[in-house]
């Protein structure tokens, strides 16, 4: 990722990449920080050096998104708001520490390289990814997940499934399946997290342990993965319109259309928007970090 200035929403103002590197009661420093400047460092610092979700790489979560956001952040510096990356920031520390506090072999992170999926159909590409723990011998595999108060009463109450988390999962079996010469991977697990009370007595049935556990099915075929559409509305199936297939199509067309002499920015603009009907309409507003450059694209005022 990019970064060319950064959004102060505590300000209310665009301001310097350097916003927060000035001491607090120098000249120049942040009147009011969003957060404690130390931990927007560490943000901008995570998203600057994340190589594996850069370059044009397609990783598993990638075609669970919206690419033109993917393409935008591959190439584009941006205006860099650390509130959209605060959660996901999170959830990479808690990673560190599991993986810091475990036995030898209770978590063992595997890079998945890039492996070509959906061969011979006009939707083969590319996918590369990490899962957070394979077992030795290459049969079960674990991700963990962590999330705000409000998400993880949804996971629980739901049982911690979603086809997106489905479909990663069955792209990290294919990828072990197609790496590992006779692995066979027959079981997957998630774990969910978050900051919960110790206590809770309304009348929501909001969840008191912090963490629980699900098994999590693998779809059997590479069709029922590609009909997935990402981050629909539940209770309104459709809301969201585009596959996973519909996405590969977008990166390989992007692809294809720079590689024949169409500027980067051009091409772009004629990837569809998936991102404006996920999360019940909420993904462009409230999670995109390449929003303003998106909205600039769309020719929209923009305001965060």
């Amino acid at each position: 990722m990019k970064i060319k200035d950064v959004y102060c929403a505590t300000e209310g103002r665009t301001a310097p990449r350097d916003h927060w590197n000035i001491p607090r009661g120098k000249e120049g420093a942040c009147t009011r920080p969003p957060m404690p400047p130390g931990l927007i460092r560490q943000i901008i610092a995570g998203a600057v050096n994340d190589t594996r979700h850069a370059d044009g790489n397609v990783t598993s979560t990638r075609m669970l998104t919206c690419p033109r956001e993917v393409i935008i952040l591959d190439n584009f510096p941006i205006t860099f708001d650390p509130r959209r990356l605060h959660s996901a920031f999170i959830g990479t520390q808690v990673d560190r520490l599991i993986k810091e506090g475990s036995l030898p072999g209770e978590y063992s992170e595997v890079v998945i390289p890039p492996t070509k999926f959906f061969e011979g159909t006009k939707y083969e590409v590319e996918v590369s990814g990490a899962i957070d723990y394979l077992s030795p011998d290459a049969v079960f595999i674990d991700d963990y997940k962590f999330h705000g108060d409000r998400s993880y009463w949804y996971k629980m109450k739901s049982g911690g499934l979603s086809p997106e988390l489905r479909a990663q999962l069955t792209f990290y079996k294919w990828g072990v399946e197609k790496n590992v010469p006779g692995a066979k991977v027959t079981k997957g697990g998630v774990w969910h997290g978050a900051m919960t009370a110790a206590s809770v007595d309304d009348d929501a049935g909001r969840p008191e342990t912090p963490w629980f556990y699900a098994d999590v099915p693998f779809f059997e075929s590479e069709e029922e993965v590609l009909r997935i559409r990402p981050s629909d509305a539940d209770k309104k199936p459709g809301t969201q319109p585009y596959t996973v297939g519909d996405i590969i199509l977008f990166y390989k067309a992007h692809k294809e259309r720079v590689a024949g002499g169409m500027s980067v920015m051009e091409s772009a603009k004629m990837v569809p928007l998936v991102g404006r009907n996920m999360f019940n309409k909420t993904k462009c507003i409230k999670y995109c970090v390449a929003q303003k450059q998106c909205d600039e694209m769309e020719g929209l005022s923009w305001g965060m």
